[in-house]
């Protein structure tokens, strides 16, 4: 089993999610994943980078994994009551917290290095249903 791992830092604004969805959609491409599957990914990834605030500074850090089983996305680090963070914002009367339940198998807050990150996983299909 291959793992590929992929670490961009960019500005934590909105305008920077195509340099994200673009790492994002090559990766989920080598896992075969659905255009849906991969579309959802990248509506994560555009979502997160659109709040205000959630990193701890000007830059946010995101880190693909891919292998065989799954693509994880963490992104990073974030401010202390990010837990709060994410349920508090919204979209169109959705917290995030509930739209990233919708999209990826996972979403949790994980501490790297003693500072929050939030993780996203989505599995992929199983190798035997793969083309």
């Amino acid at each position: 089993m291959s793992t590929d791992v992929i670490t961009l830092t960019v500005p934590a604004e909105p305008r920077f999610a195509t340099v994200a969805r673009i790492v994002v959609g090559g990766l989920a491409a080598r896992l075969d994943l659905s255009y849906e599957a991969m579309d959802d990914l990248q509506l994560a990834v555009e979502s997160v980078l659109a709040l205000d605030g959630l990193p701890a500074s000007s830059d946010v850090t995101i880190e693909v994994t891919a292998d065989d089983t799954a693509l994880s996305l963490a992104f990073g680090p974030l401010r202390a009551d990010s837990e709060d963070a994410l349920r508090g914002h919204g979209i169109s009367g959705l917290d995030l917290e509930t739209l990233l339940g919708a999209v990826v198998d996972r979403a949790t807050i994980a501490e790297r290095a003693g500072e929050p990150w939030l993780v996203l996983e989505k599995g992929a299909p199983p190798r035997a249903l793969r083309g």
